[in-house]
């Protein structure tokens, strides 16, 4: 099944689409059954690409597993944040570093006249 605005391949269980966000739950089992046959009547097999593995990303709405190419949420619709993902890790990071630097200088300057 395909995307009525952008053209591009449907997830079978999505209720949006993943590259241009438009709503195709309106699409109903029939609409679907006829375009799957009329695909498999129209084109040739063709071999499978090999799947290259992708960084997992979730949806910030509705926490739906998305693949990074998507610029939309196929479940909610909602519009990726890819860059919230990737800086997540950083952050907590140099939280980290940050909190264990201030307990190094407390510790420091509290025990350097006991020592």
């Amino acid at each position: 099944m395909y995307c009525p605005k952008c053209g591009q391949q449907l997830n079978a269980d999505g209720s949006f689409c993943a590259f241009c966000g438009k709503d195709v739950a309106y699409l109903n089992e029939k609409q679907a059954a006829a375009t799957a046959l009329d695909e498999q009547a129209s084109t040739p097999v063709k071999k499978q690409p090999k799947l290259t593995m992708q960084k997992q990303v979730y949806c910030n709405s509705c926490g739906t597993g998305v693949f990074s190419k998507d610029n939309f949420c196929y479940q909610c619709g909602k519009k990726a944040q890819k860059a919230y993902y990737n800086q997540g890790r950083q952050r907590k990071w140099l939280i980290a570093g940050a909190c264990l630097t201030v307990f190094c200088l407390s510790a420091f300057f509290v025990f350097r006249y006991h020592l």
